[in-house]
């Protein structure tokens, strides 16, 4: 190469200043070579990405160990070097796009699920615990460097340097090491890199120890996991501001709205057909025969609008079916759920107390974790997130839950006194304190005056407001010997501390005092440390952070297709932003009731046949049909098609198939921008989804309705991919056996489709529910089904439905559960208002 060519390539990159055009003359080759070099190879970047595949690849080794054992020319051994392969060449296909769009290096990891999350789960911890360590190393040298100059102002930095690697010896590779003024010698690396045709290619980084920069994920429970783990980058500066933003022009903003945790999305979600249609097929000739109006169709939106029609098709004599397909209820939601509990992993120090016992950690360090699990808990409890903790029985207690007959009170640090709380609700701007339980003891002779209370087995202690002890019962009292004497010089009478008079042997509260009898002696529970008497402090605060403790939070799950007596109602039409109400299904509100009576007559009077749908000669009046635009194209001959529900969102599925980029990440544009390639450029997705064509599959095109569509056949099976788990399924072309047109079908429906009045609600990240409130529906719920479910008649069924109206019509669990503005701001309807209004507005 001549230099004349050289600074021609230089000039073309434009990507080194121009005095280095102006020095091209005084240059060797081989110094020219590495200018190009290292100028175009600044910006390379090289990127770990992680796909979940069912194949397992073998390793180089592993290849040679099945070469040595079954053969070069054995079944074993040329299906595993097929795949191999037939990945190997993949993702060198991919590497030819990405360096060309990106200066991108890819390297692919083809993973199954049983290495997969374990793998990528095991890097991303490694490097947390490597940022902590490095934070740690640099905290060291700081420290250090201070102490140095210190004790000598004239001490140079690189002398510090060798100092602290001396001494520190472990952090040598984790602070750079500052430049020696005097060092004349310049240590150069070959920076020139040569493919085989012998031209200049560019240098790539070599992927980091626990590198890790693209990942697939599926399932709610995976995503929420990682991000509460802070094991992935928020992605909405990308998606606003870089390549990526090119996303929301291919991927449905419904998608997006489920990704946002915190108002944030952490994942890239599969763009895929959203929902499905609910279609009632009716016979045109017969409606019409009926006089039925054929242009009032569209109004229909439950079986209630067309069973008049059901009856006289019955009725008529001409054995047709009245309906068959899938019978149910319409535009109905049930406001039903279920729930778990799991570790709160945010607040579990197990790992940093076995970090402080082994010596990873310093007791500094161990305490910084306390503090951080510390303020999360506090900030949480005032945000209205709840934790649990497991008793031994196997059940869950509230921290900090607020009974109704406990005395909780408030702590004044300048007269270091307790004030009693008259409180209907915990206040959750200060810390409360109650009486310990090493307070109480039994109490086994009633005196009038005395103070008595019952404790439930986790220890909380209740007032309990008698006349006299009840048989059976367990009663305590305040022990004797935690009272103390007041100097009442040093107290107030009207302070709202709890002052008590003596008795005989028996201590009673002195009620209303507004001034001290100087003849009385007083008495408080011991509040200061006494050391002469040996009084303990027996205020201890309630609910506060106990870094001993496990905490499990809930994780709720919605299930709007299963029975609750809470409901909501809505037009096939509805405001895609429009507001679910949360209703008794009973009350005349909703046409729950109505659909009901109406599907029992359905049943009653032989209306149903389930399989005439499958009939070939299509021998019934209407159908109700669950799908997309293709399942109901064989029918449009002669039945009219009426939607009864529009598709709307799945919340659940939306987390199904994800990619994410993870903390651990090199570069997060560059990472966001393969992703973008992956669910854009058809190219790219077909390359990753089919391998490489001609080698792994062929793609020929099918004519339908004077459109072309693409059709593909494979090849071999060397390299198989799952459709769902490798991006935007629109890009892609469809798999062998779809129907070639299913993406026209799939955009149509997600044109169709309303968003879900729920999407976007992810009540995990909100203010916890109330679980008990959503178990006593669920035990309202539970008991009408069973009732609803053994009425055999359209007779019974009317009586137990105008029954259920009148007696749950003023039950206080209901009220409460559907009551928006409840003072209970745990109830699941003041949570969904209060998220609605925040997102939407409180327009309806």
């Amino acid at each position: 190469m001549t230099k004349r060519l050289i600074c021609l390539i230089l000039s073309i990159l434009m990507i080194i200043p121009v005095c280095l055009f102006a020095s091209c003359g005084g240059k060797t080759d081989e110094e020219l070579e590495g200018d190009i070099t290292d100028a175009a190879s600044k910006a390379t970047v090289t990127l770990a990405m992680y796909l979940l595949t069912d194949q397992h690849i073998c390793t180089p080794e592993e290849l040679a160990a099945i070469k040595d054992e079954k053969g070069e020319d054995s079944p074993e051994y040329i299906e595993a070097k097929g795949i191999y392969d037939a990945h190997k060449k993949v993702e060198s296909e991919m590497n030819k796009i990405t360096k060309a769009k990106y200066k991108v290096q890819l390297n692919v990891y083809w993973l199954t699920e049983e290495e997969y999350y374990t793998t990528i789960e095991e890097k991303m911890i490694g490097y947390a615990e490597e940022v902590a360590f490095k934070a740690k190393a640099q905290s060291a040298y700081e420290t250090f460097r201070k102490e140095q100059r210190k004790l000598n102002k004239q001490i140079t930095d690189l002398e510090v340097w060798y100092k602290f690697v001396e001494q520190y010896p472990e952090y040598q590779n984790l602070i750079e090491k500052p430049e020696d003024p005097d060092d004349t010698t310049v240590e150069t690396e070959a920076e020139t890199v040569k493919g085989e045709s012998g031209f200049i290619e560019l240098k790539y980084p070599d992927e980091k120890k626990n590198q890790v920069d693209i990942i697939y994920l599926g399932g709610y429970d995976i995503y929420t996991k990682y991000v509460n783990n802070s094991w992935l980058q928020a992605l909405d500066g990308e998606l606003k501001d870089g390549d990526a933003k090119a996303l929301k022009a291919y991927i449905n903003a419904a998608f997006f709205d489920a990704m946002a945790i915190g108002g944030k999305p952490y994942a890239i979600p599969t763009n895929t057909a959203i929902g499905e249609y609910t279609y009632l097929l009716v016979d045109r000739e017969l409606y019409t025969n009926y006089y039925y109006p054929i242009d009032e169709l569209d109004s229909i939106s439950s079986v209630v609008d067309i069973y008049d029609f059901l009856k006289d098709i019955d009725e008529s004599g001409l054995g047709i079916v009245p309906i068959t397909g899938e019978l149910g209820l319409t535009n109905t939601h049930f406001w039903s759920t279920s729930y778990k509990y799991v570790v709160a992993e945010v607040l579990n120090l197990e790992k940093a107390k076995a970090d402080l016992e082994n010596g990873t950690i310093t007791q500094k360090d161990y305490d910084s974790k306390v503090k951080a699990a510390k303020d999360t808990f506090e900030k949480d409890i005032k945000d209205g997130k709840s934790y649990y903790t497991k008793n031994d029985d196997g059940t869950y207690a509230l921290v900090g839950k607020f009974f109704e007959n406990m005395e909780y009170f408030s702590y004044d640090k300048s007269s270091k006194t307790y004030a009693l709380q008259k409180v209907t609700a915990l206040p959750t701007n200060q810390t409360n304190y109650i009486l310990s339980a090493e307070v109480y003891v039994k109490a086994d002779k009633f005196v009038t005056g005395v103070t008595y209370y019952t404790a439930d087995k986790y220890n909380n202690y209740t007032i309990a407001e008698i006349t006299e002890f009840a048989e059976g019962v367990q009663y305590y009292k305040i022990d004797n010997s935690f009272f103390k004497k007041i100097d009442q010089e040093k107290y107030k009478a009207d302070s709202g501390v709890v002052f008590y008079t003596k008795s005989g042997n028996e201590y009673v509260k002195a009620v209303n005092l507004k001034a001290f009898d100087d003849k009385t002696n007083y008495y408080v529970v011991s509040d200061a440390l006494d050391e002469e008497n040996g009084l303990k402090d027996m205020y201890v605060a309630y609910g506060a952070y106990d870094e001993n403790a496990v905490y499990y939070k809930s994780e709720v799950t919605f299930t709007p297709d299963e029975f609750s007596i809470l409901g909501s109602g809505y037009a096939k039409d509805e405001d895609p932003s429009g507001k679910l109400d949360f209703e008794n299904v009973f009350s005349g509100n909703l046409d729950y009731a109505e659909q009901l009576i109406t599907l029992k007559k359905i049943e009653q009077n032989g209306y149903y046949n389930k399989d005439a749908i499958n009939s070939a000669d299509r021998n019934f009046a209407t159908a109700i049909i669950k799908g997309g635009p293709q399942d109901i194209a064989k029918y449009a001959d002669k039945y009219e098609v009426v939607v009864l529900e529009y598709p709307r969102a799945d919340f659940s599925k939306m987390y199904d198939n994800l990619f994410a980029v993870p903390a651990a990440s090199a570069n997060l544009s560059r990472a966001m921008s393969v992703l973008t390639l992956l669910n854009t450029d058809a190219e790219f997705r077909n390359l990753v989804q089919y391998g490489v064509l001609n080698d792994h599959y062929t793609v020929s095109t099918v004519e339908i309705d004077e459109v072309e569509y693409f059709e593909i056949e494979r090849l071999n099976n060397y390299y198989m991919m799952d459709i769902n788990k490798t991006g935007n399924l629109f890009v892609a072309y469809p798999e062998e056996g779809m129907p070639v047109d299913i993406w026209k079908n799939a955009k149509i429906q997600n044109r169709d489709s309303l968003k879900l009045m729920l999407s976007g609600f992810d009540l995990n990240t909100l203010a916890s529910p109330d679980l008990e409130l959503i178990d006593a529906v669920a035990a309202i719920s539970e008991e009408w089904k069973k009732q609803l479910d053994a009425c055999e008649t359209v007779e019974e069924l009317e009586a137990l439905l105008e029954l259920a109206a009148i007696e749950t019509e003023n039950l206080e669990v209901l009220k409460n559960a559907t009551a928006t503005n409840s003072t209970n701001t745990h109830s699941l309807s003041v949570i969904y208002t209060q998220w609605f209004n925040s997102k939407y507005g409180t327009k309806k």
